[in-house]
Order: C-alpha cells, then sequence, then structure tokens
C-alpha cells in the first residue's frame, strides 16, 4: 500500500488552470466580438483574393487589367503592415481599428453591386489589401489589451487560427454560393452583414 502511494504521489497531476482560465475568457463578450469580427475578415479578404478576377472579367473587364488591378494586393498588405502597427503605437485602438473593418466592408458593398468600374476595382483589392495587412497586429494588439499577457499564448493562436481557417475556406464558400446563385451579390451581402457585427 504504501509502495502503491509513493507511485500515485509520482504521478503527475492534470493542471486543470488552463480549461478554468478558457472557459472564463469564453463567457467574456469581447472574446466573441474579436471571434466574430475576424471570421468576417477572413471570409471576406480570402474570397476576394480568390475571385477577384472572375467577378472583374464576369462583368466586362479584360483578363489582363483584371491581372494588373489584382497586383495591386501585395503592395496594399505591406502597406497595411507597417502602416497598422505605426497607428497601434500612436491612436487609440478603437479609432484605429475602424477603417480597417470598414475597408473591407466597403470592398464588399461594392462588389454585391459591381458594375465593371476600374476605379472601384482598385478601391476594392486596396481596401482588402491594407486590411490583409494589418490584422496580424490588430489581433496581438486586442489580445494583450484586453485578456493580459497570460492568457495571450493560448487566445492569439486561437483567434489567429480562426482567421486563417476562414481565409483559406472562403473562397469555396463563395465558388459554391455562386454556383448555386448565380452571382456573388448574396455572398458580399453576407460578408457586409458580417463585418458590420464585428464593427459592433
Amino acid at each position: 500500500n504504501q509502495l502503491l502511494a509513493e507511485r500515485l504521489a509520482q504521478v503527475p497531476k492534470i493542471d486543470t488552470s488552463l480549461w478554468n482560465t478558457m472557459a472564463l475568457v469564453f463567457t467574456r463578450p469581447t472574446f466573441w466580438q474579436l471571434a466574430v469580427g475576424f471570421v468576417a475578415l477572413g471570409l471576406a479578404i480570402g474570397s476576394i483574393a480568390i475571385h477577384f478576377v472572375a467577378i472583374m472579367t464576369d462583368a466586362g473587364i479584360t483578363s489582363d487589367k483584371a491581372a494588373w488591378v489584382l497586383a495591386l494586393f501585395g503592395p496594399s498588405v505591406l502597406v497595411g503592415r507597417f502602416v497598422g502597427a505605426w497607428l497601434l503605437d500612436r491612436v487609440a485602438a478603437r479609432v484605429v481599428v475602424l477603417p480597417f473593418f470598414v475597408g473591407p466592408l466597403i470592398s464588399c458593398l461594392i462588389l454585391s453591386g459591381f458594375t465593371g468600374d476600374i476605379a472601384a476595382a482598385v478601391a476594392v483589392i486596396t481596401l482588402a489589401g491594407v486590411a490583409m495587412g494589418a490584422e496580424g497586429d490588430m489581433l496581438a494588439y486586442f489580445v494583450g489589451r484586453y485578456f493580459g499577457p497570460q492568457k495571450f499564448a493560448q487566445l492569439y493562436p486561437l483567434l489567429f487560427g480562426i482567421f486563417v481557417i476562414c481565409f483559406g475556406f472562403s473562397p469555396v464558400l463563395a465558388g459554391y454560393a455562386f454556383e448555386v446563385l448565380g452571382s456573388y451579390e448574396l455572398v458580399y451581402t453576407g460578408f457586409s452583414v458580417m463585418l458590420l457585427l464585428g464593427l459592433g
């Protein structure tokens, strides 16, 4: 019996503090607001990045012009990365996050009724790219700001993983919706609603 007791004492105990902490986090509205916001960003930006050329050519823009406009996405991501980080160091976070959510919202609203205007196409891809560049910095800031450094290691990968999954899944979702509905109008109207909920 003494030997058994000694053996049992050597067995590492399960640390329930992590689970207790996460359970507490899941009850906070702030967590769910962040989750909904980054789900919406992932769905909107991912679908725009992949379906952009198809949307442009369906509206009568040539493939060459559509590809030229799409090439603006990369530089826009870089601008968003640097500008977002610079602003977060100097301006109130709630002020900074607004344009980076409103940008993709404007992009989705334009695409829900896109008529083939080149200037509108440039605005769509530029706003989406800037938001894509800033999302990592914004998420890191908000997790640290609202949940503290103790929970950062658990929450940042979780929320960023949600964004990445939605980003990767959104082209499939948008493509399927297009096949069923015959247009992208309802797809980007739905993404617009989700982005509005994330802004709330």
